[in-house]
C-alpha cells in the first residue's frame, strides 16, 4: 500500500469511529432512553459498526492535484515542465513513510502489551481455581435460589481473591473470597445470584470479546468509553434480574457497597463489582423504569436507523481512498524565464484530455550564458546565443540520449539537433532574439514541446512524461445463441531502450470478455477501445470509454476492471500509468 494513503485512510477511520460514536452517544439522550436491556444491544450494534465501517464505506478514488509533483501517469500528449535552475533540488525527508513504518509497531506493540495483560490476568484465574476448595453447606434459601436460577457453575472459594469473579464457557467457575462464607444469607444470595445470571448469559463470552477488541483499539478513546457503556449496562441488566428473583433490593444495594473495599481487578472475569460503574449502578436500582414492549421496540428500531445514518455521515465526512487515480483534465504547463524577469506561464491543451498534468517548480536566479558570435552567409558576423538545460523524468533522475530538434515556431522547419549526453544536459547555440520551438523525444517517454524559446535565458530544466502503452483483445463469437467462446489477447509493449530506466506494464492477469448474448443475437459486432488507468500495485483504478458501441461496452468494461498489470516503473519506482485497450468483437459465421 502507498504509504501516504495507507496513513490517511487509517487516521480517517479513527475519525469515523470518533464521530460515529459520539454520535451514538447523543441518541439515548435525545430518545430519552434508560432501560438497560435497550441500551445493551444499542452499545454492542454501535461497536459492530465501528469495526464494520471499513468494509462497507464507499471509497474513493483520489485524482491527483495538479500542485503534487513526483508521481505522473503515461500520456498521449507532449508535456514538459521547464524550470529556471541549475541547482539540484533538495533530497526530500518523507516523512510519511518514516511514520507508516513506525506507526504498525507501535500500535502491535501496545496490542502485545495489552494480550499479555489479559493472559497474566487469565493465568491467575486458572491458578486460584487449582488452589480453591469448596464452600461450607449454603442455607436453605441460598440453595433454592441457585437451583432456580438454573446455571451449572462449580462454587469455590478462594482465599487469594478479594471480590467474586466468574469465567469459563464450557466448564463456568464462580470463585468467592473467604469472607463470603461469614456473611449472612441473604447477602450470599444476592451476590451468587448476580455471578450466576452471568453464567447463565454467556457474559463472560461477550466480555473476553469486547477485551479483544480493546486491545486491538488501545489507542483510541472512543473505544474505551464504548466498552465502558457496554460493561455498565451488561451490569445493569444483571441487577434487574437479580431483583427479578424477588431479592430484597436493600439487601442488594448493602450487597454491592460491601465490595467497595479490596477488590481485585481481573479483566478476564465478570466482576460483582465495578468501582467507576457503582454511582449509576445505585442511581438506577434506586427508581424504577417502565417502558411498554411497543416502545422498547419502536426506539430500538429508531436508534438503530439513526445510527446507520451516523455511520453514513462519518463515512461521508472522513471518506477512505481507494489507490491513488488520475485526474480527468491535463494541462501543458511550460515556464520560461528571461534576463532574470519573473517566469511567465504558457499552457496549452493536449490532445488527449485524460493525462496528468505535472506543475512547474520554483525557479532560481541562475546567471544568463554570455553570447556567442558566428560568421553569416553574407560574411557579417552573426550573434547567437546559447540554449542550455538539463532533461529530467518524473523522479527526478536525469535522462541521457534524448534527441532535440529545434525548429522554426512558423515553418515547422527543423534548424538544428542535439542529444543530452550522459548526465542529461544538452546545449546549442540559436540566432540571437529568434524564438524557437524545442521537442524532446526519447524512447518510453512522452514527445514534449516547448515553444517560444529564446536564446541567452538561464538553463532550461525539462521533464519528460512516461509514454503509454496498449492492449488488443480480440472476441469472437457464434452469430447464433451460443456460450461465449474464449478469447485471445495480443500485447503491444514498446522495447526499453538502454538508459531509458523504464518498465512498461505488463498484463498478468486478464479476464476474457464475455460476447453479450444480446448482442450475437442482433448480429452486432464492433470495436469498443477502453482507456484504462493502472495503480501503483498494477490494480486496475478505472476505465473510460474512448469509443464504443452498446451493448459491448458494459461487457468490455466489467472485464477489464477485472485485468491486472505488473506496476509501471519508473528508476525502479512503481508509477502510476494510462493504457489503451481496444477490444474487437466479432461473429464468426462460418
Amino acid at each position: 500500500m502507498n504509504p501516504s494513503a495507507g496513513l490517511h485512510n487509517f487516521a480517517y477511520y479513527l475519525l469515523q469511529v470518533g464521530l460515529l460514536v459520539m454520535i451514538g452517544a447523543l441518541l439515548p439522550r435525545v430518545f430519552r432512553i434508560r432501560l438497560p436491556k435497550i441500551l445493551l444491544p444499542y452499545w454492542q450494534l454501535l461497536l459492530i459498526f465501528c469495526l464494520l465501517m471499513p468494509f462497507f464505506a464507499p471509497r474513493q478514488t483520489p485524482t491527483i492535484p495538479n500542485t503534487v509533483l513526483g508521481v505522473s501517469a503515461g500520456s498521449i500528449g507532449g508535456s514538459a515542465i521547464v524550470m529556471v535552475s541549475e541547482r539540484p533540488a533538495a533530497p526530500m525527508i518523507h516523512w510519511t513513510a518514516i511514520l507508516w513504518s513506525i506507526l504498525p509497531i507501535v500500535i502491535s506493540s501496545g496490542c502485545v502489551v495489552r494480550l499479555g495483560w489479559l493472559m497474566i490476568g487469565w493465568v491467575k484465574l486458572k491458578r486460584m481455581r487449582r488452589s480453591a476448595r469448596p464452600p461450607q453447606p449454603f442455607a436453605l434459601e441460598v440453595t433454592s435460589l441457585i437451583r432456580r436460577i438454573g446455571a451449572g457453575a462449580d462454587i469455590l472459594i478462594s482465599p487469594r481473591i478479594e471480590s467474586a469473579a466468574t469465567f469459563g464457557i464450557v466448564q463456568p467457575v464462580v470463585l468467592l473470597p473467604e469472607e463470603f462464607e461469614t456473611m449472612d444469607a441473604e447477602t450470599q444470595a444476592s451476590i451468587l445470584a448476580h455471578e450466576l445470571i452471568h453464567v447463565r448469559r454467556y457474559d463472560w463470552l461477550f466480555t473476553l470479546g469486547e477485551q479483544l477488541i480493546l486491545a486491538m483499539f488501545w489507542y483510541h478513546p472512543a473505544i474505551w468509553w464504548l466498552t465502558r457503556r457496554i460493561e455498565l449496562a451488561r451490569e445493569q441488566v444483571v441487577d434487574r434480574r437479580v431483583l427479578e428473583l424477588a431479592v430484597d433490593r436493600r439487601q442488594y444495594l448493602k450487597s454491592l457497597l460491601h465490595t467497595v473495599a479490596n477488590r481485585a481487578t481481573l479483566l478476564s472475569a465478570n466482576l460483582f463489582f465495578t468501582r467507576h460503574h457503582l454511582r449509576e449502578r445505585v442511581a438506577l436500582l434506586l427508581e424504577e423504569i417502565h417502558m411498554s414492549k411497543t416502545r422498547m421496540i419502536t426506539s430500538l428500531i429508531l436508534v438503530s436507523m439513526m445510527l446507520c445514518l451516523g455511520a453514513a455521515i462519518a463515512t461521508y465526512a472522513f471518506p477512505l481512498t481507494g489507490s491513488a487515480g488520475v485526474p480527468h483534465s491535463r494541462e501543458t504547463s511550460v515556464i520560461q524565464s528571461r534576463s532574470g524577469a519573473p517566469a511567465a506561464a504558457s499552457r496549452e491543451e493536449s490532445r488527449n484530455p485524460e493525462a496528468l498534468s505535472i506543475p512547474a517548480l520554483q525557479k532560481e536566479p541562475v546567471p544568463t550564458p554570455a553570447p556567442t558570435h558566428a560568421p553569416a552567409a553574407d560574411g557579417k558576423e552573426q550573434i547567437r546565443n546559447l540554449v542550455s538545460g538539463t532533461v529530467f523524468d518524473t523522479s527526478r533522475a536525469r535522462i541521457p540520449g534524448v534527441e532535440i530538434s529545434v525548429a522554426d515556431p512558423e515553418t515547422k522547419e527543423v534548424i538544428e539537433t542535439a542529444v543530452t549526453d550522459q548526465k542529461g544536459d544538452f546545449s546549442f547555440a540559436v540566432p540571437a532574439e529568434q524564438k524557437v520551438e524545442l521537442t524532446y523525444r526519447k524512447g518510453n517517454f512522452t514527445p514534449a514541446v516547448v515553444r517560444d524559446v529564446l536564446g541567452g535565458q538561464p538553463p532550461l530544466r525539462v521533464i519528460l512524461n512516461l509514454a503509454m502503452v496498449s492492449e488488443t483483445v480480440t472476441i469472437m463469437a457464434a452469430s447464433l445463441p451460443a456460450g461465449p467462446a474464449g478469447a485471445s489477447a495480443t500485447q503491444k509493449r514498446q522495447p526499453i531502450r538502454i538508459g531509458g530506466n523504464v518498465q512498461l506494464p505488463k498484463l498478468i492477469h486478464k479476464v476474457d470478455p464475455l460476447f453479450p448474448v444480446e448482442a450475437r443475437q442482433q448480429g452486432i459486432e464492433g470495436i469498443v477501445m477502453l482507456q484504462v488507468y493502472i495503480g501503483l500495485s498494477g490494480e486496475v483504478l478505472d476505465t473510460r470509454v474512448i469509443k464504443g458501441r452498446p451493448p459491448l461496452d458494459d461487457a468490455a468494461i466489467e472485464a477489464v476492471r477485472q485485468w491486472r498489470y505488473s506496476p509501471y516503473l519508473l528508476n525502479g519506482e512503481p508509477q502510476l500509468g494510462i493504457t489503451t485497450v481496444t477490444l474487437i468483437f466479432k461473429l464468426d459465421k462460418q
